[in-house]
């Protein structure tokens, strides 16, 4: 049993004004990863996040999508999205 992908407001807003290859790309490495989160996937913990609400990122082509895993409810939760030279994890 997988986890679940939610998305911010934000994340929704943000992921409607990208090209639907980058969207659907996108779309398909966040459900792979809730699918199998121990798995191989290309996304890494951000620095600085603290320890027991880790932030993490993935990665799809030129866009990234930082996010928290909520494990009590099995919730993967992305917070933003967007390309990679224009983009600042806070």
């Amino acid at each position: 049993m997988g986890y679940q992908v939610k998305f911010s407001e934000k994340a929704e807003k943000s992921l409607t004004r990208i090209p639907q290859f980058a969207r659907l790309k996108l779309e398909r490495a966040l459900k792979s990863f809730a699918e199998d989160i121990y798995g191989h996937h290309d996304v890494v913990r951000i620095k600085g996040s603290p320890k027991d609400t880790a932030g993490y990122r993935i990665r799809a082509g030129e866009y990234r999508a930082p996010f928290v895993i909520w494990h009590d409810v099995m919730i993967v939760f992305v917070i933003e999205v967007g390309k990679k030279e224009n983009f600042e994890y806070r």
